[in-house]
């Protein structure tokens, strides 16, 4: 377990006992406690409780719950503070200038749950008449409220792909027996995405606590045997499910396809008298699976071309995988060039010169010519050859 895993529930234990208003001296201790195991050069998971408590403020009762932490993914003294409030709680806590004794005044007094709790109260002037608040404290909390709406919700394709993959390469290494890919609108290629949605097929009984101690989870909001769910760092949520190796296809089809992809593919599989979810395909008469282990089973079950992830919109893909007309998908090899690219005879700086892309990509050396704008003066066509190479 990572240091900065185990500094997050140190640092949640402090701002929970600071809404209970509990000894400051108590709530300090918790705070120091969680700087130094941010800060800590050597992996204290590894550490033995001697070794903790050499740590300048680190005494016996922390070392046995950074031991705990390290052991359980947890402590039970966090896990009881949790118990005492609604798990909705601690998100107010992300509010640019509300702490702890903010949320404890706001919960106590009017019973705020949540941050659209908290702007229904502030927008109807019910904050301002709390003791120590005032206008000025409820128009920056609105202000707050406003900026955080701004940069949560859904997250570009890019920016998502790029936290799933680093999540993925992590939990790879931690658990080398379980097969881990990416589902939802990840997989589907989406614009954007809400969440990262991965799916783990295999029977390792550390996976949920490899996932939920991932050095870049901010909050765990649900832990369990085949399910778990986080918060990143960023904002963006992360979901795991682990499903048996018979059940792999029917779920990569169920949690990958749009809602409305699935609600029509479930419809024609009922019309045809079976159940389908994410366990896989079912007789309705008598129970027996039909087909669950890879997604071509499924679809051809159904009498449907396969259907690449991508399609899985509800935008007429099942009518055409019907017909056997799904249209092919552009491929890297179908780009023979860009419209307009930079060489070195201008301004761009990589000659790329051994046939070589920017990433270290192998790139194919031999393009149609294609039309080079050089500083908006001229345009002219450039010779076949690697100094023409386009993106990938």
């Amino acid at each position: 377990m990572e240091n900065v895993a185990i500094a997050r529930i140190f640092a949640e234990i402090a701002d929970l006992l600071e809404i209970k208003n509990e000894n400051a001296f108590k709530i300090r201790a918790y705070r120091n406690a969680s700087d130094a195991i941010a800060h800590a050069t050597d992996k204290l998971a590894g550490c033995t409780e001697e070794q903790l408590r050499a740590i300048p403020g680190i005494g016996k009762d922390l070392a046995a719950k950074i031991r705990e932490i390290a052991e359980t993914g947890d402590a039970r003294y966090h896990r009881d503070l949790l118990e005492q409030f609604p798990p909705t709680i601690l998100d107010l806590l992300q509010l640019q200038g509300v702490g702890p004794k903010t949320v404890a005044l706001l919960y106590t007094e009017l019973g705020i749950k949540t941050i659209e709790e908290l702007e229904t109260a502030c927008s109807d002037g019910r904050v301002r008449g709390l003791k120590g608040l005032g206008l000025k404290k409820e128009q920056l909390i609105l202000r707050a409220c406003a900026e955080r709406k701004q940069h949560s919700g859904r997250h570009l394709l890019p920016d998502a792909a790029q936290a799933a993959d680093l999540l993925l390469e992590y939990l790879r290494a931690e658990c080398p027996t379980i097969v881990f890919e990416n589902v939802g609108s990840i997989r589907r290629s989406a614009d954007t995405s809400g969440d990262i949605d991965i799916l783990a097929t295999g029977s390792d009984p550390q996976v949920m606590q490899a996932f939920t101690t991932y050095k870049a989870v901010e909050r765990i909001l649900g832990h369990g045997e085949t399910k778990s769910s986080v918060r990143l760092w960023g904002g963006i949520q992360a979901d795991l499910r682990l499903v048996p190796e018979a059940s792999r296809g029917a779920a990569m089809q169920y949690f990958t396809g749009s809602k409305s992809h699935n609600i029509a593919l479930r419809d024609r599989a009922i019309a045809r008298g079976f159940k389908l979810n994410e366990y896989g395909l079912f007789r309705v008469d008598d129970g027996t699976l039909v087909a669950g282990r890879t997604e071509a089973e499924i679809y051809e079950a159904l009498d449907l071309e396969v259907i690449p992830p991508e399609l899985r919109e509800n935008r007429g893909e099942i009518e055409a995988a019907e017909r056997r007309a799904l249209p092919r998908l552009v491929a890297l090899e179908d780009i023979q060039g860009d419209v307009h690219c930079h060489t070195t005879e201008t301004d761009g700086r990589d000659d790329n010169g051994d046939g070589r892309a920017r990433d270290g990509a192998q790139v194919p050396r031999d393009y149609r010519p294609q039309q080079i704008v050089g500083d908006g003066q001229r345009a002219r066509r450039a010779p076949r050859g690697p100094t023409c190479v386009p993106r990938p």
